[in-house]
C-alpha cells in the first residue's frame, strides 16, 4: 500500500487531536474535549464505512463511487482493480468454453459433460442423434 494513503488518515488524527486541545484550552474540560473529538472521528468513520457498504451492496458501480479520499479511495480503487480482473477473467474464461464447445461439437464421436449431480450439462450433435435413438 502506498504511504500516502496512511499519511491523509494520519493527517486526520492529528487534526482531530489539535481540535480536541483547542477546546481542552477553551474549556479546561480535557478528558470532555478529548472524548468529543474522538467520538466525532469515530462517527465520521461509521459514517464512511457506511458508505462504502452501501456502494458495495449496491453493485460496486463505476458512476456512485463514494467521494473519499486517503486510505477510503485506496480500498474503492483496489476493489475496481478487482472487479476488472474479475470481467476480464469471465470474458477469457467464455471465449475458452466457447471454442472448447466448438472443438469438442467437431469430434466424430459421442461427447457428454455432465456436473457434479451426473445431469448433463452439455453434448455434442452426435450425442443427441444415440440418446434420441434410445
Amino acid at each position: 500500500m502506498n504511504s500516502n494513503y496512511y499519511l491523509v488518515e494520519i493527517g486526520r488524527i492529528i487534526l482531530v487531536l489539535f481540535i480536541a486541545l483547542v477546546g481542552a484550552m477553551l474549556s479546561h474540560y480535557w478528558l470532555l474535549s478529548l472524548t468529543i473529538a474522538l467520538s466525532a472521528y469515530i462517527f465520521w468513520l461509521l459514517y464512511k464505512l457506511r458508505q462504502l457498504h452501501k456502494w458495495l451492496k449496491n453493485g460496486a458501480k463505476n458512476k456512485k463511487i463514494p467521494d473519499n479520499n486517503g486510505l477510503w479511495e485506496h480500498i474503492t480503487q483496489k476493489i475496481q482493480a478487482i472487479q476488472k480482473q474479475s470481467t476480464q477473467r469471465k470474458k477469457r474464461m467464455a471465449k475458452l468454453l466457447k471454442s472448447s464447445q466448438r472443438i469438442i461439437s467437431g469430434l466424430p464421436y459421442a461427447t457428454i459433460v455432465l456436473n457434479k449431480n451426473n445431469e448433463i450439462e452439455w453434448a455434442n450433435k452426435i450425442s443427441e442423434t444415440y440418446f434420441d435413438m434410445i
